[in-house]
């Protein structure tokens, strides 16, 4: 296994998966924003927001489901492809996960988007501003430069957890086919300007059983526990701009490979 050539993958895919999320989540902030340009007593919607999530989380996470699968049949020398009768099976599960485990999240961020909003008009109030003054600021409060930048972390956020949602799903799948061998996980740190120490221990420490959590220190103080990279149950400061992902493997590789 050469870890520095799934690295490479991991960054280059990784590109691809956040230009398009970015697209996608400065799209839905326009769709949400919009009708408060036309009328500031509107309030903001949710729905935007869901159906962008599911975007991303559809095409990155299957798109990562895919390659995982296929990664792990060639690292176990199979070369029978299942991976096209599975992709509705992901698709399907993949928005039930969105549904199950994101509808805070989602409302958190459609908040934060109403709190910007309210800012701009209790801000206009106070200046006196004209309607035309008071709508050119909800904008500048919510899209423009600052939209831009919230899509752009929004989207390094989720289209890792969605990478490793996908990941996990398909070494699932792998197993289940394969008369439910046991997967071990290994935790791979991508090189980031956000450096993570916290991060970097785990990358350095041997596979894990795939049901085991990681068990990630917090500069913060005390530890976090997480099933993977971007785990939707972790704080911010383990998952906000966070590049790691996960690899799998068989107990069979794992022990060939790393010597237990």
């Amino acid at each position: 296994m050469n870890i520095n050539q799934i690295i490479i993958q991991q960054k280059r895919d990784d590109k691809r998966y956040r230009r398009y999320a970015e697209r996608v989540f400065y799209k839905a902030l326009k769709e949400q924003v919009t009708p408060i340009l036309e009328n500031p007593n509107l309030t903001v919607q949710v729905q935007p927001m869901w159906d962008a999530y599911n975007k991303v989380y559809q095409y990155t996470g299957i798109d990562s489901a895919k390659k995982e699968y296929a990664r792990i049949k060639k690292q176990e020398g199979q070369k029978d492809a299942l991976i096209d009768l599975l992709l509705n099976t992901w698709s399907e599960w993949m928005r039930g996960y969105v549904i199950q485990n994101l509808g805070q999240m989602i409302q958190r961020v459609s908040n934060n988007t109403q709190d910007a909003i309210n800012r701009a008009l209790q801000d206009s109030l106070e200046l006196g501003e004209t309607r035309k003054q008071t709508i050119n600021r909800i904008y500048k409060y919510t899209l423009g430069e600052i939209g831009r930048t919230r899509a752009h972390v929004i989207a390094r956020t989720e289209t890792t957890r969605a990478t490793n949602v996908g990941k996990h799903k398909s070494s699932d799948d792998w197993s289940m086919f394969n008369g439910g061998v046991q997967m071990y996980k290994k935790w791979i740190h991508i090189p980031t300007p956000e450096f993570r120490e916290f991060h970097l221990e785990l990358a350095n420490e041997m596979p894990i059983p795939k049901d085991s959590v990681f068990i990630v220190r917090n500069p913060k103080g005390g530890v976090n526990n997480m099933m993977m990279p971007g785990d939707a149950s972790a704080p911010g400061n383990q998952t906000i701009n966070c590049n790691c992902t996960t690899i799998y493997m068989s107990e069979r590789f794992m022990r060939r490979n790393y010597g237990l």
